[in-house]
């Protein structure tokens, strides 16, 4: 398809790397000619040189858009260079790390400076020259203008400001004919994503955290498809269409139309599976023994956890389901086997049973401490350990220990106190 967009003059700022670079060699293939304006020097001026070899004409313009005039010096270049600016691209933005907690009001003011007003700039002194022509605006956001990411304040109100400039501004300039449309991918590899996943401790496990939540075949965007679509909006084959917010790959799969209805549904088969198993337990024993039994539901419960921690979509949910059934006879069989063949020490070990109540008290923090620093599924490795547990238990763990006295054996209880 030819999207018309031979000699066009495009200035795209933040273009010498990432989604920039790559919106700048999709339009050169169209024939276009953009002016890559950022503050990398090197990386500019070897994109400029490769897109020139390769048939192309285009240009760097090395500026700090962050400094307040320098964005009337990059329209000013451009429009000395070319005579005209057909598209606008913003897209120069860094997540800052400005959050609420870990920064300051002066800190955020510059993460708006550099995320957000150089947009406004740009657009207010290139408008004389964009309503020469059937212009376009076209600003790159992001998805956390919507669904946020933590610690970044100065970025996110940044990219939720640039979404409703997007619709202000296409209003505004209707009556002049310039088309205005914002771009909010999620997320995609480049040199800035792969900076920000370098702070974590293990990034290739951070990155495979975040591609098993993407659904549309589990991987990363492309910088290369974000451009497709850029260049699709900036020429004319979109004449049309004005103020839209295009969203790629948005959405994060959890569980097809899991509303709070469905998922209490979920919680009442959990609670019901149990109750069921817990009367038909009593029956169950007298054809298998207790610890075999307990064996057998510790190892649906380990089972049943494997699948929560390595599947997506509905099995999981069902896992945690079924988890509810295995853990109904545990509780009363694990107490009976414990305080079997105490004697005179039953009264004692079976209040120390109960006092042991403290530890699953704690094991719902933990495991949202893990949460909240990791992952839901890594943070189910606390239970998983907890039935490991049992299952020792089930195996060994309840046989009595005897300690030999003078006057005779002492039964003290089992193995795993």
């Amino acid at each position: 398809m030819d999207l018309t967009l031979k000699d066009k003059v495009v200035p795209i700022t933040g273009g010498a790397k990432g989604i920039g670079a790559q919106i700048g060699r999709t339009v050169a293939e169209e024939g276009a000619i953009p002016v890559i304006v950022d503050k990398d020097q090197n990386s500019g001026q070897e994109l400029e040189c490769k897109l020139l070899r390769q048939g192309a004409q285009a240009k760097h313009i090395a500026l700090e858009l962050a400094d307040a005039p320098r964005s009337r010096e990059a329209v000013a270049r451009t429009l000395e260079a070319f005579k005209q600016i057909d598209a606008l691209v913003n897209n120069a933005g860094v997540n800052d790390k400005v959050g609420l907690e870990h920064a300051s009001p002066e800190g955020y003011c510059a993460s708006l400076r550099r995320n957000l007003l150089h947009y406004y700039e740009m657009a207010h002194f290139a408008l004389s020259a964009l309503r020469n022509s059937p212009a376009c605006i076209l600003n790159i956001a992001s998805k956390t203008a919507l669904t946020g990411r933590g610690g970044t304040s100065g970025c996110a109100s940044a990219k939720g400001a640039i979404l409703a400039l997007t619709r202000e501004w296409a209003v505004e300039l209707l009556p002049c004919g310039i088309r205005v449309s914002a771009i909010a991918p999620a997320e995609v590899m480049t040199p800035l994503y792969q900076q920000w996943l370098s702070t974590f401790q293990n990034p290739e496990q951070k990155l495979q955290e975040t591609v098993s939540k993407i659904p549309l075949g589990k991987r990363m965007t492309t910088a290369a498809e974000i451009s497709a679509m850029a260049a699709f909006l900036i020429s004319d084959k979109t004449s049309h269409i004005t103020g839209q917010h295009v969203f790629v790959v948005f959405v994060q799969h959890t569980s097809p139309g899991t509303s709070e209805k469905l998922a209490a549904n979920y919680l009442k088969f959990h609670l019901l599976g149990f109750m069921i198993e817990r009367f038909a337990g009593s029956a169950v024993m007298k054809v298998i023994a207790a610890p075999r039994l307990l064996l057998i539901f510790a190892a649906g419960a380990l089972i049943s956890l494997l699948v929560v921690i390595s599947t997506s979509g509905l099995a999981p949910i069902w896992a945690l389901v079924f988890i509810g059934f295995f853990h109904s006879i545990m509780l009363p069989t694990i107490f009976a086997l414990s305080v079997k063949g105490l004697g005179s020490y039953t009264k004692r070990g079976s209040s120390l049973l109960v006092m042991s109540i403290i530890g699953g008290a704690m094991i719902p923090a933990l495991i949202g401490y893990i949460f909240d620093a990791s992952s839901i599924q890594r943070a189910f490795i606390v239970p998983l350990a907890c039935y490991v547990y049992v299952l020792y238990f089930a195996l060994r763990g309840y046989r009595p220990v005897t300690v030999e006295q003078a006057g005779g054996t002492v039964r003290l209880g089992v193995e795993a106190r």
